[in-house]
This record gives structure tokens, C-alpha cells and sequence, in this order.
């Protein structure tokens, strides 16, 4: 099991090929998926993040990339990019679009996008960065269904309802985990699981498992 959650594109610095002002591509950076980034066309269209960065796992996420476009991660420690260092191409899911790789490190990045049936490029939210490896998890799960919705009796007797919103909140255990691994886990719960914008994050659940997490 791996957590992806310290997104170090959520503080890099970033630019755009093209943008619509509606939609601007500082909205990458708004953990809120409904926040898009949309380009003015689809050809040669490319994000850039002009931070140093180490990196294994890229993400995409809200996105309305069509089948067929050409998706290609990109790195390199100058920005110029006729033949960049770091250069893998993208498989293309309908879904959040996860992409793994050895880890590296550039000055640049650029995530670039051409084709398709698109007219135009949304993203919700891009990851870039590492990722937490625990154990897999026991064979035992529960995901269950909450709801945020509430229905209320008046002083009158009569029920009404406050409709809010359904989530799945996962209990998740772990059969035991390594010195390395619980050391992971704190970090990730002191500092930086606690940014918004992380794919893959524990969340409200138990993330000790069966584990004894405690100094000994």
C-alpha cells in the first residue's frame, strides 16, 4: 500500500502554456477538484512547475483529457525543453491518471498535453512527489457509507431534513509495520499529511493498525 500526500505542487511554482482566465492555472493549487485549470486550446498545451522537486509518483486528477491525446511528464534542471533529461509518457485513464517512476530530482518540471478531441484542457489537481510504502492491508476491511445528511423533529412534531453530503470512511489495519514505516506514519501525522490537496491519505481512520506506534 502506498500513500501518496506530500505534494510538493501544491507550493511550487507554476505556469502555463495558455489560460483561461476563469480558470486559471493557480487554481491547480486549490485542493477543491472543482476549482479547474483550463487551457484556451489543445495543442502543445503544457503546466510548468519551476521548483526543485523529488519526485516518483505524478498524478492527475478532475481532468477531461479524451482518449487519444498525447499525456508526457517531463524534467529537467534548465528550462529548456528540445530534449529534456526526464521524459515518459502517460497512459491515459478516464479516472485519476497515476503515473510511477524511478525517483529523480529536476529543477523543472512539465507536465505537456496535445491532441485528442479536446478543444481545451480542465485539471482539477495535479500530485508531484513521493509516497509513503506501508504493508498491504489486512484481508479484513470495512469501507463504510456516512452521510452528513441530518433529519430533525420540530416542536411541532413535523421532520424535515438538512441534505448534506455521502463519504466513505475506511478503518484500515495493518498486520505490522517496520521501525522505517512507523517512522513514516509520524511524519506523515505531525506535518505534512495535514495539507490539503493529498491523494491517498489516511484520513480519519486508524492509522496505527495493530502496530504499537509508541517509542520503545
Amino acid at each position: 500500500m502506498q500513500i501518496l500526500y506530500d505534494n510538493k505542487a501544491l507550493s511550487a511554482a507554476v505556469s502555463q502554456s495558455t489560460e483561461n482566465s476563469y480558470y486559471p492555472v493557480t487554481n491547480l493549487q486549490d485542493p477543491r477538484l472543482s476549482r479547474k485549470f483550463r487551457t484556451l486550446d489543445a495543442a502543445g498545451e503544457y503546466v510548468k512547475f519551476s521548483t526543485r522537486i523529488t519526485a516518483s509518483r505524478f498524478a492527475i486528477l478532475g481532468h477531461n483529457i479524451s482518449e487519444g491525446s498525447t499525456i508526457i511528464l517531463q524534467g529537467n534542471d534548465t528550462d529548456i525543453w528540445t530534449a529534456p533529461s526526464f521524459e515518459e509518457t502517460l497512459t491515459w485513464k478516464s479516472g485519476i491518471i497515476l503515473h510511477s517512476f524511478t525517483e529523480v530530482t529536476y529543477n523543472y518540471w512539465r507536465l505537456y498535453m496535445d491532441g485528442g478531441s479536446n478543444s481545451y484542457f480542465d485539471i482539477g489537481l495535479l500530485y508531484l512527489g513521493t509516497y509513503l510504502q506501508l504493508p498491504n492491508m489486512k484481508a479484513d476491511q470495512e469501507i463504510a457509507d456516512e452521510t452528513t445528511a441530518e433529519v430533525t423533529i420540530s416542536s411541532g412534531g413535523q421532520a424535515y431534513g438538512d441534505e448534506g453530503y455521502d463519504y466513505r470512511a475506511p478503518t484500515i489495519n495493518f498486520p505490522g509495520v517496520t521501525n522505517a514505516q512507523r517512522d513514516g506514519i509520524r511524519a506523515m501525522e505531525h506535518g505534512e499529511e495535514r495539507k490539503a490537496g493529498d491523494i491517498g491519505g489516511m484520513g480519519e481512520q486508524n492509522r496505527h493498525g495493530d502496530t504499537d506506534l509508541r517509542d520503545t
